[in-house]
C-alpha cells in the first residue's frame, strides 16, 4: 500500500545513517508480553526485547512451557476482571478480549452484529467469556457513542446468553487485541489514563 511505501521511505530519507525497514503503528514487544511470557522468552529467545525478529523462533519454545506461561497471564488478567467487575471468570473457559481504545473503525460492536450466531457457538462448544478494555479518547464522540451502544448491550445479553460470561472494564488502557492483554499493559499506563 502507499502507506506501507511511504514509511519506508520518508524515514530513509530523514535519517539515511539508519537502516530503516518500515514503520508500523504496531506494540513494542518488550512493553506490552505479559510478564510470564517474558520470563520464559528471556529464557528462551535471547535478546528478544532488542531484536523483535528473535520471536520468529518462538515456534522452537516447546508448547507445555507457552501454556503455563499464558495460563499464568491468563490467571492475572481473570483475577483483574473479577475483582473489578465481579464476573465470576474462569480459568478453562475460552476468553475472548478486546483491549483498545473505543474508535469506530476499531468496530468494537462486530463481535455483538450476530448474537443468534454467537450463543449458538456458546451452546454448540462451550462456554466462552468476553473481556472489554478501553475507553473513548474525551473528544471522539463517535467513540463514546460506540462505548455506550457496546455497554448498555452487555448487560441485556447475558440475560439472553446462557453459558456466556460478560466482563466490562472501562479502563483508562489501551493494548493490543489479548486475551492477556491486561497483563501486559504497563501499570505507568494503566494508573495514568491514557486514551491514546
Amino acid at each position: 500500500s502507499f502507506l506501507l511505501v511511504l514509511s519506508r521511505c520518508l524515514p530513509r530519507k530523514m535519517f539515511p545513517e539508519y537502516e530503516i525497514d518500515s514503520i508500523t503503528n504496531g506494540v513494542h514487544a518488550g512493553r506490552w508480553t505479559s510478564e510470564p511470557l517474558q520470563r520464559l522468552f528471556d529464557r528462551a529467545l535471547p535478546g528478544w526485547r532488542e531484536d523483535n525478529f528473535t520471536l520468529r523462533r518462538a515456534a522452537a519454545i516447546p508448547t507445555d512451557e507457552i501454556w503455563k506461561a499464558h495460563r499464568k497471564a491468563k490467571r492475572f488478567l481473570l483475577e483483574q476482571v473479577n475483582s473489578e467487575t465481579n464476573a465470576g471468570m474462569d480459568m478453562d473457559i475460552l476468553t475472548i478480549g478486546f483491549a483498545r481504545r473505543f474508535a469506530p473503525y476499531k468496530r468494537a460492536d462486530l463481535l455483538f452484529s450476530d448474537l443468534d450466531r454467537l450463543q449458538r457457538i456458546a451452546r454448540e462448544t462451550g462456554p466462552l467469556q468476553i473481556v472489554y478494555a478501553g475507553k473513548a479518547h474525551p473528544r471522539d464522540d463517535n467513540g463514546k457513542a460506540l462505548l455506550q451502544k457496546v455497554v448498555p448491550g452487555l448487560a441485556g445479553f447475558n440475560a439472553l446468553g446462557p453459558g456466556i460470561v460478560m466482563g466490562v472494564m472501562i479502563l483508562p488502557i489501551v493494548a493490543s487485541l489479548s486475551e492477556d492483554a491486561l497483563s501486559a499493559v504497563p501499570a505507568s499506563l494503566r494508573e495514568g489514563g491514557y486514551a491514546l
